[in-house]
């Protein structure tokens, strides 16, 4: 088998399909990515508005996301039918915290069309119905998150610990509190959506079988191209050089009293870590390799050697200018409960201090490069948009393969630092 090395990898050829984005900027503001896929019979167009749940009162962006569709002259299933009548797709709406996000999938004869309608919807939208309705729905959807009153509580408790007075500590659902779902009126959602729903807080990310020219021409027709609606880009937050101290290290919750949990499961031991890492210290091409380290010894301790349990889950969000980081080990025993955090801490050390580990998986990310099967144009499309996200760019794999190879372990063990003891909350959920 062929290893290779980052400076071999620069020279080997790799499809690179994010490096075959065009980008343009409108004189309204609206960001436009482009990728031509010649011969191809259809377009696919997401609709990035750079707001989200952290911005506004909480819920009230996750609220008129729930109206949009529906509130428009089409109405969501007709929106539906349309483009799945041409075997395509309508998607009316995801909210993050960093972002709201809309899409469609339709034959390249349909997309002016698609862009119609949806530019209508994105910026000359006015939300007069359906507020009851769907207050409902998303109650519905959040009791299904928060079984029980005190559940809430208790994630806030958690929340304002870790996070204390940033935006994280207030927002903790990107639903919103229970009462936030209650009260929300007519008013805040109009008023949001007239302040973010606007050109200059869009990006478009397409890729389809129809020209740059012809396609470029298609939006600047569209509601959204015509628009001289104001407004400005949502900031983008800044960069975090140092985090703070958990209030506590430690907590314990009971699955029956403090989540209402009534199933098997809340016979089970759980403990959660987490950690804030300001993203000064961290990127993803690091944790990608810190990651894989932190997660092959944790494993070989807990579940190979100990025998404590079955799976452990590690990951780490980005909120702006911090990353939370998390270790998930569901379903312990009883005993590994009490002495389990002792033990997470060594491995930690361990991990990070290992030049055998970051070698191999260094290695492991160089050589996954060209291993990459780019067949979905959806998911590159979602790939990109998560690094508009991340990083106001989309990145090409060849910016990924210059991250890696750049990474050293002292990157690495600067983390620690970082994920120290006090510096971590874990909280175990019991019976």
């Amino acid at each position: 088998m062929t290893i290779y090395t980052g400076d071999q990898l620069m020279k080997v050829k790799i499809y690179d399909p994010y490096a075959e984005f065009e980008k343009i900027v409108l004189s309204n503001g609206l960001t436009i990515y482009f990728r031509y896929l010649p011969e191809c019979p259809w377009t696919q167009v997401w609709f990035k508005v750079h707001s989200g749940a952290k911005d506004g009162e909480p819920g009230v962006a996750h609220f008129l996301e729930h109206l949009i569709g529906d509130n428009s002259k089409e109405g969501s299933e007709s929106i539906r039918k349309f483009t799945e009548s041409y075997g395509g797709y309508a998607k009316l709406g995801t909210t993050s915290y960093r972002d709201t996000r809309y899409g469609f999938m339709l034959p390249n004869n349909q997309l002016k069309k698609g862009l119609h309608i949806f530019g209508n919807m994105l910026v000359n939208l006015e939300i007069t119905k359906f507020i009851e309705r769907e207050r409902n729905v998303i109650s519905r959807e959040y009791s299904m998150d928060y079984p029980s009153p005190i559940s809430y509580l208790r994630e806030q408790q958690v929340a304002e610990i870790m996070y204390q007075e940033h935006w994280l500590a207030k927002h903790i659902s990107v639903l919103g509190s229970a009462t936030d779902i209650e009260t929300i009126q007519l008013p805040q959602l109009q008023s949001f959506y007239d302040q973010h729903y606007n050109p200059s807080n869009i990006s478009v990310v397409i890729s389809g079988g129809l020209s740059f020219t012809k396609t470029l021409e298609m939006i600047q027709k569209s509601p959204l191209g015509l628009s001289t609606k104001a407004g400005l880009r949502n900031p983008r937050l800044p960069v975090l050089s140092q985090t703070w101290l958990p209030t506590v290290n430690y907590l314990e919750y009971s699955n029956k009293i403090d989540y209402g949990m009534t199933t098997d499961e809340s016979n089970n031991y759980y403990l959660n870590t987490k950690v804030v890492v300001p993203k000064t210290v961290l990127s993803g091409s690091l944790w990608d390799i810190a990651g894989g380290m932190i997660h092959k010894t944790l494993f070989t301790e807990l579940r190979l050697k100990r025998e404590w349990l079955y799976s452990i889950h590690i990951s780490a969000n980005l909120y702006g200018g911090l990353y939370s980081l998390f270790i998930r080990c569901p379903n312990l025993l009883e005993p590994a409960s009490k002495k389990i955090i002792k033990v997470i801490d060594t491995c930690l050390s361990k991990a990070l201090t290992s030049k055998r580990l970051f070698d191999d998986f260094k290695r492991k990310e160089l050589n996954s490069i060209k291993m990459r099967d780019f067949v979905k144009t959806q998911d590159i499309i979602k790939g990109s948009i998560k690094d508009l996200d991340e990083e106001d760019r989309i990145e090409t794999i060849m910016d990924y393969l210059a991250e890696y190879e750049a990474a050293k372990l002292a990157d690495i063990q600067a983390l620690i630092e970082h994920i120290a003891p006090e510096k971590r909350l874990s909280v175990l959920y019991k019976p």
